[in-house]
């Protein structure tokens, strides 16, 4: 079960803005100022399959998966 795992606190935070809408790699830089971490923690959670990655208008964005929004109601970070 997901909600056994334990999850970084950079990965709370991308939980989080993919829970309010979806965004592309470069745009979770931003808003979490940091370079590196980014891009590994999102495979992570790729590999848990919690997020998805999808091409909409030539962009690539991450999307949560329906797990991905079930995990996100349960630890109530957002609201759906």
């Amino acid at each position: 079960m997901v909600s056994k795992r334990r999850f970084n606190h950079t990965e709370i935070q991308i939980l989080t803005f993919l829970g309010e809408v979806s965004l592309h790699v470069r745009a979770l830089r931003r808003k979490l100022n940091d370079n590196g971490a980014v891009s590994r923690h999102l495979k992570h959670l790729q590999d848990l399959d919690l997020v998805k990655r999808e091409k909409r208008n030539g962009c690539v964005v991450n999307t949560l998966t329906s797990k991905g929004k079930q995990l996100v109601r349960a630890l109530n970070i957002v609201k759906f």
